[in-house]
Parts: C-alpha cells; structure tokens; sequence
C-alpha cells in the first residue's frame, strides 16, 4: 500500500503533473517546477500531432484541403495551438517567467526583448555564459533543482517554437498529372483541327 500522508495534490490546471510516482519507494512526492513545466508539455503533444496529422491526411485534390492556401490555413492553426501550450506551460511557475533566473541572466546579455521574450540566435551566441549565471544565481527549494530548472529553461529559450516537436511542413498542392496529360492531349487536338482548317482554306484559294 503506498504512503499518501505526506503528498497532496495541487489545485488548478497543473494539478494532474504535480506529483511523481517513485516506484522503488512506493509513493507519490510533489514534482519540482521542471518536471510539472515538463509534464505539461508532453500532455500538450497529442492534441497538436493530431492536428497536424489530420490537416496532412486531408490535404490534396479532392480533399477538405484542396488549395494551398486551406492547408497552410490548418496547420497554422495547429501552430497556433502549440504557441499557446507553450505560453501555458510556462506559467506553471513563476520561476519561468517574473522571477526567473534564467531570463534574468539572458537579459543581462541582451537576449531579451521588452516582453521578456527569449531571442533564440543571442541565447546561442551566449549560451554558456546564461547557462553558468543561471546556475550560480539560482538557490535551490524543495520545489527546484536548479540543475534541471536551468538546463530546462535553457531548452525552453534555445527552442521556443519547437518544444513539442519539430513544425512540419505544409504538403504542396499539385494539380493530378493524368489531369494535366487530359488537357494537354485535347489542347493538342483542338490546334490540330484549327490548322486543319486553316490549311484546307487556305488550299482552296
């Protein structure tokens, strides 16, 4: 029977990454704001493949999504979505955003625009520099493991756009080549009978 007297689950929309099961101690333990920051992101990655993967499934002629424009359309959506779970998941503590370490230390590199935004080429550029302040500023809580919190806000501020997977690609659309073999084939026809025509009465004259 696990131990539960000293675990209790957290309230809100994080509440179902807050705790970590420890199989080799039988129990839950509260998760530190990496893992909850983590956890939430990995929830998100179902819902944003399935939109991409739908959007990619129904593209082509004589699909839902038969222009160019319609299947950029919906996987911008799907972009969308990913934006937000990002912007979402790292709100699940203040660590990631107002009093964060790490955003502190690229600030001071001049990585950051006046949204506290990260700029991913600057963060690069400076890359063990941020990484070493966040790790020599940061104080460790029960909560924070300031070796996993900055490694992980470091991954967070490298790749911004692609924390749940790499963006895909929008297919192109192409008109069907048996479509186009047609009309060229009845195109051809067509200025056969014309200069058909035109010789024929041209021979009479």
């Amino acid at each position: 029977m696990s131990d539960a007297s000293s675990y209790s689950l957290r309230n809100g929309i994080f509440s179902t990454c807050s705790g970590r099961w420890i199989p080799e101690e039988n129990r839950y333990r509260n998760a530190n704001v990496s893992e909850i920051a983590e956890c939430c992101l990995k929830q998100c990655t179902e819902p944003v493949e399935y939109c991409e993967k739908y959007c990619i499934d129904n593209s082509g002629p004589g699909k839902i999504y038969d222009t160019q424009k319609k299947v950029d359309d919906c996987l911008a959506t799907c972009s969308t979505y990913r934006n937000l779970c990002n912007d979402i998941c790292q709100l699940s503590s203040p660590y990631f955003n107002e009093a964060s370490y790490y955003l502190d230390c690229a600030g001071e590199k001049g990585c950051l625009d006046a949204n506290r935004q990260t700029n991913s080429a600057c963060i690069k550029a400076n890359s063990d520099e941020i990484l070493s302040c966040c790790l020599e500023r940061c104080i460790p809580t029960e909560d924070l493991d300031c070796d996993k919190y900055c490694a992980f806000s470091h991954n967070i501020a490298i790749n911004k756009n692609n924390l749940l997977r790499n963006k895909v690609n929008a297919p192109k659309i192409t008109k069907s080549k048996s479509n186009g073999t047609f009309y060229t084939i009845i195109t051809g026809i067509l200025i056969g009978i014309v200069v058909l025509f035109l010789i024929r009465k041209l021979s009479k004259k």
